[in-house]
Order: C-alpha cells, then sequence, then structure tokens
C-alpha cells in the first residue's frame, strides 16, 4: 500500500500588542501524511466552503494551534490542540495529528 508523504511549510504568528498578527518564524517538516475528512458549503446562499483534513507528522515536530500550514500550495489553519498519539506499552510515539481547517468564499 503506498502512502504519500508530503513536506510541509508552517508559518507561526503571534499577536501583537495591537491585536495584529506578526509572523514570528517559518520552517518546513518532511515525511507528513495528509488525510482530508470532509467539506461543507454554508446554506445562507454565500459562497463559503468549509474544508477539514488531518496531518501526521512526526513526534518531534512542534505545532502549534496558532500555526498555518500549507500542503501542496494550499493553507491551512490548525484546528484546536495537536493530538500526541503514545502507546500505552512503553510510550513510544510515532507521531503528532494536526486537524486542520480551511475556510473559503
Amino acid at each position: 500500500m503506498a502512502v504519500n508523504r508530503h513536506m510541509v511549510s508552517v508559518k507561526r504568528y503571534r499577536k501583537d500588542r495591537y491585536g495584529d498578527r506578526q509572523l514570528t518564524g517559518a520552517f518546513r517538516v518532511g515525511d507528513c501524511i495528509f488525510a482530508p475528512r470532509s467539506s461543507s458549503e454554508a446554506e445562507d446562499r454565500s459562497t463559503t466552503v468549509t474544508a477539514d483534513a488531518r496531518l501526521f507528522v512526526p513526534a518531534a515536530a512542534t505545532i502549534e494551534p496558532s500555526d498555518e500550514i500549507e500542503v501542496e500550495g494550499t493553507v491551512y489553519q490548525v484546528e484546536g490542540e495537536p493530538e500526541r498519539w503514545e502507546s500505552p506499552w512503553g510510550g513510544w510515539s510515532p507521531h503528532l495529528v494536526v486537524s486542520l481547517r480551511r475556510i473559503t468564499g
């Protein structure tokens, strides 16, 4: 079974004292697995589309809820806290699961 592995770009932002976003860092993470989940359209006659996905990144990656992640040219927002999966038998942690969301329109 083939697995698509991706290199993703991560941009980290913080809010300044005026509430504006300031880029504080950018880096790349390799060997990620991207899994689209669902998409939906707003029912209010707008063109808003929400798409959700999950990104599996190496356990050593540091992803924060305020990060933006670009996967093959599409930018997603991190949705909530990334989840660290650990084995109950020895604490082995193979990856971090990051929920992503993109809203267009």
